[in-house]
């Protein structure tokens, strides 16, 4: 579908107005309301902290928040992709029906998990606080992690959303393969990249007889962009996280995640031209 007759104003206020409109819905008729954005977190945070710091002590420090922000991550990612590969079900009606740029609908999926992230995060700022854990100055690199994780997992998810339509089976394959993944991802584990990890990376790769057999395993978990992301999102906003990234890291990092996304969205643009014959 073509974009040529939309400004990019027309775009945006496209994706606020349906990305909104979608948030709304999904409260509508509850008697909280908004208020389960924020409960549900908080609840988890509760459970971590009761069980990390009362009955399974963990040698981490602030080990709840630490388990904490990793899982708000990796659910974002999850949400994300899922709701991409939703898409074309989803929205179906507005595909077959109304005449606008599919790829739109991309960043709507964007637009609303990122306002239920963001109450996410507002918990986590406010336990910190709670907690004597209060975020540095550091914590101002936060959004560079965000985007990068934002267009990763914007990729990825277009990419599967491209296929859902022939191929049925694919929620159903990829909710088993985040379960593997999720385990594939330091998140409920310490494996921390010794910076600067892109130097590190290289040093592995110049000798490719370190990474066989379980090695590459080991490899995959360090320095898969989740992994890589979610390391340095702790780094800045938890307490004596190490500090921010070098520029370097940061920039081939963007430029990874960059790429990805704009691979998906390439893929889509195209795969959505036929989603209406593939009803």
């Amino acid at each position: 579908m073509s974009s040529r007759r939309f400004t990019t104003r027309h775009m945006v206020r496209i994706v606020w107005d349906l990305g909104w409109a979608d948030f709304q819905l999904k409260y509508r008729g509850s008697v909280l309301g908004y208020f389960w954005s924020f409960a549900v977190p908080f609840c988890k945070f509760v459970i971590f902290f009761y069980v990390f710091r009362v009955l399974f002590v963990v040698d981490i420090p602030f080990y709840s928040l630490y388990l904490f922000l990793g899982i708000i991550l990796w659910e974002y990612f999850a949400n994300v992709t899922m709701a991409c590969i939703g898409i074309p079900l989803t929205y179906a009606d507005i595909i077959k029906n109304v005449a606008f740029p599919r790829f739109l609908l991309v960043f709507t999926v964007g637009w609303i998990q990122t306002i239920i992230f963001c109450t996410h995060v507002a918990i986590f700022f406010v336990m910190s606080v709670m907690m004597g854990a209060a975020p540095s100055w550091n914590a101002l690199y936060f959004p560079v992690p965000f985007l990068q994780f934002t267009l990763f997992s914007l990729g990825i998810g277009s990419l599967l959303a491209s296929y859902a339509l022939r191929f049925r089976d694919f929620p159903h394959l990829w909710g088993i393969l985040l379960q593997v993944f999720f385990w594939l991802t330091p998140i409920t584990y310490v494996h921390a990249v010794h910076a600067p990890a892109t130097v590190e990376f290289l040093q592995m790769i110049s000798s490719p007889q370190q990474i066989i057999g379980w090695e590459m395993l080991t490899f995959f978990t360090r320095f898969q962009p989740l992994s890589l992301i979610i390391f340095d999102t702790r780094r800045v906003l938890l307490p004596d996280g190490g500090g921010m990234p070098s520029l370097v890291h940061s920039v081939v990092l963007t430029a990874i995640c960059l790429l990805v996304f704009w691979i998906g969205l390439l893929v889509f643009r195209k795969r959505s031209r036929s989603f209406v014959q593939e009803y």
